[in-house]
């Protein structure tokens, strides 16, 4: 007791203490580090590296808030390139770049920094040059790694004798696997289950009294390292949905997943339900039963699994999740390679910080409604 009594007195004070500093270091970095992210962007290269950077936005909009001109050092192949909206574009020849010209050209385009997407065709000397006459104009510097789908904690520079390399550390996908994700994955669908058991048990009733039809929409998915599982949902489309699911692919000619965005087969209480998100509630007795997990990539179906390329096949590395980065990100509305490079990204870079922001961000996907239905 007494150890107990000394501990509180000095332990809890102390260490609410070091909690106050750490937080407000943790601030002190956040607003740096946004800082120096918040610039106009000149950026210079050959198109496809330009293009390459643009398919890595959203949207042409995100692009043009960050990238205010574009220098292209191989012109002849401009038609190539993506619609970059507003944003100026013009051409620079490669031996300008080191010269005052350059300095003139960049200074014209009111950015206050470089980012140079054709690393490979600059070499060494080139871009030393360019730096120096960047100085003059007290703008930043940024070289493209040329890396996409990896996230910033598992790069580092490290010395490779008189040089430097840019060190990969690798996918992290054993650690969503492991044993603090699971252990998350647990005390999160306990406390959900508690929570929205007066939602899940009105929802229900709604369901019965419409049709008088099933609540539960059960359904075979593919999951954690290519296993069949069965995942819960509330049913939110007509009993012979799945009959007349060949009938509309026909109509529609659609390919693989199926995404209608006035699907008949929905029922009116199931486009509230997916409007909000509700039908997805009973996943979380699939998270604590372990074949799946609250935040991961979005399960399929097996005939969907059966025309995954090899790249795709990976994102069966890890659980299935109830939400993730393709679900916060635009769900529906969002193109078959965005979604990929999204799962991708998540297999490959996994954190407990990560789940806690995806999780945190499906609360406003689930109030914006975006890409749901």
């Amino acid at each position: 007791y007494s150890l107990f009594r000394h501990f509180a007195l000095v332990g809890l004070p102390v260490g609410l203490f070091l909690l106050m500093i750490s937080r407000a270091v943790c601030l002190r970095v956040t607003e740096r580090y946004r800082a120096d992210l918040q610039h106009s962007f000149l950026a210079i290269g050959r198109v496809r590296d330009i293009n390459r950077l643009l398919r890595s936005f959203h949207d042409t909009q995100d692009a043009v808030s960050l990238i205010h001109g574009i220098l292209l050092t191989d012109p002849e192949n401009r038609d190539h390139l993506l619609d970059t909206g507003a944003v100026p574009v013009s051409s620079v020849r490669m031996s300008a770049l080191t010269t005052e010209d350059f300095v003139h050209t960049a200074a014209s385009h009111d950015c206050d920094a470089v980012w140079v997407a054709s690393i490979g065709e600059f070499g060494h000397r080139n871009l030393r040059r360019m730096s120096w006459q960047l100085n003059k104009l007290n703008m930043r510097l940024y070289l493209d790694p040329m890396l996409e789908g990896i996230s910033g904690t598992r790069l580092d520079v490290v010395p490779f004798g008189p040089r430097h390399a840019l060190y990969v550390d690798r996918p992290r996908f054993n650690a969503a696997n492991g044993l603090a994700k699971r252990a998350s994955d647990i005390v999160i669908s306990v406390v959900a289950l508690v929570l929205v058991s007066p939602i899940m048990l009105v929802t229900a009733l709604a369901i019965k009294i419409e049709d008088r039809g099933p609540v539960f929409y059960v359904s075979e998915r593919i999951g954690y390292h290519g296993a069949t599982f069965r995942i819960f949902k509330f049913r939110s489309m007509h009993t012979d949905a799945d009959g007349r699911l060949q009938k509309l692919r026909e109509e529609t000619g659609a390919e693989g997943l199926f995404k209608m965005k006035d699907d008949p087969r929905i029922t009116k209480v199931g486009r509230f339900l997916r409007r909000t998100s509700i039908d997805e509630l009973p996943q979380f007795f699939n998270s604590l039963l372990g074949t799946m997990s609250v935040v991961g990539p979005r399960p399929h179906l097996s005939h969907e699994v059966d025309a995954f390329s090899p790249d795709m096949r990976m994102r069966m590395e890890v659980r299935p999740g109830i939400t993730g980065l393709w679900q916060v990100s635009g769900r529906s509305d969002l193109t078959p390679e965005q979604a990929e490079r999204l799962d991708l990204y998540y297999v490959d870079n996994w954190s407990l910080a990560l789940d806690v922001k995806t999780i945190a961000r499906t609360f406003r996907a689930v109030a914006l409604s975006r890409g749901a239905y």
